[in-house]
């Protein structure tokens, strides 16, 4: 059975609230390894749909991950 947690003021309310935010923001976060994947398989993508072959090349396609905001 779930509980409902009480807050005595809105200031410990929303101190939880940033608490939960900020650790489901480090669970979303890649890891280096896997964003180094990540922008190696974009490289690979937009190679591939600029190559001399790809009927894309036209439309000069540009894959890029976003960046890690550091």
């Amino acid at each position: 059975m779930a509980v409902a947690h009480s807050f005595p003021s809105l200031a410990e309310f929303t101190g939880a609230i940033d608490g939960l935010l900020f650790d489901i923001c480090d669970h979303l976060q890649l890891s280096t390894v896997r964003y180094g994947l990540a922008v190696e398989r974009y490289n690979t993508l937009n190679r591939v749909l600029e190559s001399a072959q790809s009927p894309f090349r036209f439309f000069q396609p540009e894959i890029y991950p976003q960046s890690a905001g550091t």
